[in-house]
């Protein structure tokens, strides 16, 4: 038995090759592979990284395209030599990703096309994935302790600048593993469909999470017909799947029936900071009943959670807090609200890092006495369950209203015809806060007919305009940049 503070990531792959070598560990366009050998591919990974210069320590970018089981194997491969991995994702600017290569001194990029080159960075191309185990790859030699040494960095979203980064260890996550065991209820006999990107640490976790229970990883080749989706899932008989909203949402108009489409998927997991109620609803009408939903950041990767009672006795919840999980509503000073009012969300007790990395100012905004702040506005209701409000650097102080974008954008997602929504303040005469909102619409509205919906609604906390948008601007992690959208519609001249 390794100790814990020894543990490393990928020790759970060895455990699957020697308890259950011959059960499915990945199924990726028709072809299986046994835990057995995705282990000694891993191995022959780690041996390949080895020779090619990478240490114990180093950090490496990866860049690959597209989902698939190489990409794990790479990023399981790092972790047991004990790397780190540093997600640098095609999607981001060449010079993104080479200012982050600079900024934490990667020593190579793992790519398998040019356009995952960096100037003056090793490019790393992946061996193929064998196609049956090969013991005699296998060096024991190779394998580094992991425990509290780092295997990750991750980055923020990056929606008000620069991202912010931290490191994961090898423990960190393990519990969180064991976190998402003990709350998913995770079987070997699970079927994992991965419909996100491994770029994102959240598109990364739930595939890793299912190996280290045991359980069997699809990946399809993306992007995929939604009758092609609907028939894998119903051929491979998956279990579990993690979406984010704006997926869901394109899945839904294929989904017309009035009984659950997927009965037998025991768990759609999403986790964001708002999914709309109307959103929610239909999910479980249309595709699963078994909807959870999960409000964590990158920081944090579990707070709260909402099932699907949960949900239909507290709409619009984030949910309650994860067993160990302490959640707070606080005001400037730290202080503690009642019950019902809005603050500042604070949290403590879900395996998370100290601090970011070379940033002691965000550092010391987000890391408080023993409390982490993701920046979140949020209130607790009676009950203790959570209701998001959005950012706290969003909130908007119209003439004295304190106005929460959260309340603007479920408004106006309340209406027929308003795909997505986003509200944010706009700055006039360099102080004053006009409370604005852009929509994608799925059916024509005029933008007084939604203003005036939302007046119905929200009164003097309603927008003061609204843009009608084809799509809103995201980031590579689907986040919307609303400093983006006020930029576009003040450059625009709409507001005055």
């Amino acid at each position: 038995m390794v100790a814990d503070q020894e543990v490393n990531v990928a020790d759970s792959l060895g455990r699957g090759a020697e308890e259950t070598p011959f059960r499915v560990a990945i199924i990726e366009t028709g072809r299986v592979i046994h835990y057995r050998d995705l282990d000694a591919a891993v191995w022959r990974a780690a041996a390949w990284l080895a020779a090619e210069g990478v240490k114990p320590g180093d950090r490496v970018g990866i860049s690959l395209a597209g989902n698939s089981a190489g990409y794990l194997i790479v990023v399981y491969g790092l972790a047991r030599i004990g790397a780190v991995t540093m997600l640098l994702p095609l999607a981001e600017p060449p010079l993104v990703r080479l200012a982050l290569a600079r900024r934490f001194d990667l020593v190579a990029v793992v790519g398998d096309d040019v356009a995952a080159r960096l100037d003056g960075f090793p490019l790393l191309k992946p061996v193929p994935v064998p196609p049956a185990a090969s013991p005699a790859l296998i060096d024991p030699g190779l394998r580094a302790p992991g425990g509290a040494a780092p295997w990750l960095l991750c980055l923020s979203s990056g929606t008000t600048g620069a991202p912010k980064v931290m490191e994961r260890s090898h423990q960190d996550h393990i519990r969180l593993c064991a976190i998402g065991h003990r709350q998913a209820g995770n079987e070997p006999g699970d079927r994992f469909l991965a419909l996100i990107g491994f770029h994102l640490p959240y598109g990364l976790y739930h595939p890793m999470l299912t190996l280290a229970g045991g359980g069997t990883v699809s990946i399809p080749s993306l992007p995929i017909a939604v009758p092609d989706l609907a028939a894998m899932i119903d051929r491979e008989d998956i279990t579990r799947l993690a979406l984010t909203p704006n997926l869901a949402d394109a899945l839904l108009p294929h989904f017309t029936g009035d009984q659950p489409r997927f009965p037998g998927i025991r768990r759609l997991s999403i986790a964001t900071m708002f999914t709309p109620e109307r959103l929610r609803r239909e999910i479980r009408q249309r595709i699963t009943p078994n909807l959870v939903i999960v409000y964590g950041t990158n920081e944090a990767l579990y707070v709260t959670t909402a099932d699907a009672a949960a949900q239909i006795a507290y709409p619009e919840t984030a949910g309650f807090p994860f067993d160990g999980v302490e959640v707070e509503i606080v005001d400037d000073r730290g202080e503690v609200l009642p019950r019902g009012e809005v603050g500042i969300v604070r949290l403590r007790g879900t395996p998370s890092p100290a601090g970011y990395v070379d940033d002691p100012q965000a550092t010391a905004k987000a890391f408080r006495d023993g409390w982490y702040y993701p920046g979140d506005l949020g209130l607790l209701s009676p009950e203790g369950a959570l209701f998001l409000k959005g950012r706290a650097d969003d909130m908007i102080n119209h003439d004295g209203i304190k106005i929460y974008p959260a309340d603007i954008e479920a408004a106006l997602l309340q209406h027929p015809a308003v795909a997505e929504a986003a509200a944010f303040p706009l700055i006039l005469d360099g102080y004053r806060q006009l409370p604005v909102a852009a929509v994608v619409l799925r059916a024509a509205a005029s933008a007084n007919a939604l203003l005036a919906f939302c007046r119905d609604r929200l009164g003097a906390r309603a927008p003061r305009r609204i843009h009608i948008l084809p799509v809103l601007p995201r980031n590579a992690l689907g986040k919307v940049l609303k400093r983006e959208l006020a930029r576009q519609h003040a450059a625009a001249g709409t507001g005055s």
